[in-house]
């Protein structure tokens, strides 16, 4: 009698935790319950615990959603992309003694389905969020580049403090010898502090800002510096001062020791406000003459964070009385920081980079230079270089991204088979369940790189053929009837409704 009510007692624990729902983690809720003390748990899951009282099962609801849901035992490749779950010690997370301590309390005995969703609740990834990204980066948005080159090129109007300026004659002569104003944005923020192949992101943010302004002509164009995020912390307490400072640290380019200097003292600190930059940005831009052409470039790591609309202040920067266009060197960006930013680019006519390799700064800060110094003489002039930066950042994004998947995918097999051959070693399972867990464990490797290259292979197709009709539609002039002398007013409004 006491064994059988002991081995009740084990069922009522394992029942729940043991199903291949996936709602639950199956390493945590084993170890917790049972340990490593129940040898044939099939045996076990036949009985069907008594039902619990409301303030126990509220209780185990409640420690259910704090765990981490793990993976579920899926063969199917629909299944396998659409699961919410993720192993415990999954990506980054790995940790190969936790992982082999968790194997060690693996019970013996397992069915071969609830044998592989322990170790997929060990260290199965996840590749629902994965999966959507493709459809992001393909489903990128070419007619706001056309957009905001068409904009760009309307007749400007001109500042009140200018009225007084002299006739048309003298206008146009300005507009010949007129400087670019270069205006760069430096991200302080505390995430600035992390590497990227063992170089700091601070560190590589201002070499490139050093290559860029060293190799502009001092004639022709004004630097200036601003930087953001370098006050307060990153933490809470924080928030509020980093969150109300934007600072212009540098003005003119001829003394470039000057600029080294002031960006020597800059260190990764707090939050990120960067939308209050560029309408401090777009404020000091206002006071100068209608004639000069303003180029900004945001170097840094992620996207506004200080509860501020960022993609709002470049739609006001765009329609304003001021050209200017908003590029992006990103230091490692992540796939939501990414598309937000992205999306301040396209709406103001400028181009995006991605720094994932400390080797390639010199390549970015020079491709940067270059879409900076040359003059498009139309807005179908530049809307086709626009369209050509984008078109080949997308490929190359996705090209990225398809790379980072497979490597994604051949590091959980290499685990999942690590872990399958510590508890055959362990005697854990038989001959039999090793060789369909095996097969199982192969079949997932084979469908999600099929899917990628599929997936990669479509986006690839779609971004080709997208761009090519962009290209069409300015080279033929399609769009020009749809500018009015209200296209600033009339869009921002629209996109203000959205």
């Amino acid at each position: 009698m006491r064994h059988r009510k002991k081995s009740y007692v084990f069922t009522m624990l394992l029942v729940p935790l043991v199903s291949m729902t996936g709602c639950a983690t199956v390493i945590e809720e084993i170890q917790t319950k049972t340990g490593s003390q129940i040898e044939e748990i099939d045996k076990l899951v036949a009985t069907q615990p008594a039902s619990k009282p409301a303030s126990e099962e509220q209780e185990t609801q409640t420690n259910e959603q704090k765990m981490t849901k793990s993976p579920a035992p899926n063969t199917d490749l629909s299944l396998i992309i659409e699961d919410e779950g993720k192993g415990e010690y999954a990506s980054s997370s790995y940790k190969p003694a936790k992982v082999n301590r968790a194997l060690q309390q693996m019970p013996k005995g397992l069915s071969k389905d609830k044998a592989y969703a322990y170790l997929l609740g060990l260290v199965g990834e996840n590749y629902k969020e994965d999966v959507s990204q493709f459809v992001t980066i393909e489903n990128r948005d070419y007619k706001k580049i056309i957009e905001a080159n068409q904009a760009n090129f309307l007749p400007q109007p001109e500042p009140k403090v200018k009225k007084e300026q002299a006739n048309t004659n003298e206008t146009n002569v300005q507009d010949e010898k007129r400087q670019k104003n270069i205006i760069i944005l430096l991200d302080a923020s505390g995430s600035m502090a992390a590497e990227i192949d063992g170089v700091p992101k601070m560190e590589l943010a201002k070499k490139v800002i050093s290559q860029i302004t060293e190799q502009l002509d001092a004639q022709k164009y004004q630097v200036q510096v601003y930087v953001y995020g370098h006050t307060g912390s990153n933490a809470s307490e924080g928030k509020e001062e980093s969150c109300s400072n934007a600072d212009l640290i540098y003005h003119d380019n001829q003394q470039n020791l000057q600029l080294a200097d002031q960006l020597a003292q800059i260190e990764a600190t707090g939050w990120t406000p960067l939308a209050l930059t560029i309408d401090q940005v777009r404020d000091h831009m206002q006071k100068q003459t209608a004639s000069e052409e303003n180029k900004i470039i945001l170097v840094g790591d992620g996207t506004e964070n200080c509860d501020q609309d960022a993609l709002m202040s470049a739609r006001m920067l765009r329609y304003s009385d001021v050209r200017a266009d908003i590029s992006m060197i990103g230091l490692s960006l992540n796939a939501k920081d990414e598309n937000e930013l992205r999306e301040i680019v396209d709406v103001t006519g400028g181009v995006m980079q991605n720094i994932e390799d400390p080797k390639r700064l010199h390549e970015t800060a020079s491709r940067q230079l270059q879409w900076m110094t040359q003059t498009d003489r139309s807005w179908e002039e530049s809307a086709l270089r626009t369209l050509s930066n984008a078109y080949q950042y997308d490929q190359e994004r996705l090209l990225r991204h398809r790379e980072k998947l497979l490597k994604k995918v051949t590091l959980e097999n290499e685990r999942l088979l690590n872990t399958k051959s510590y508890v055959i070693q362990s005697q854990k399972l038989d001959s039999v369940t090793d060789d369909e867990i095996q097969k199982w464990i192969e079949d997932r490797k084979q469908q999600m790189e099929h899917y990628i290259d599929r997936k990669y292979q479509e986006g690839s197709d779609k971004l080709y053929q997208k761009w090519q009709q962009n290209i069409e539609k300015v080279r033929g002039n399609e769009t020009r009837p749809t500018i009015e002398k209200n296209v600033r007013e009339d869009y921002l409004n629209g996109e203000q409704t959205e």
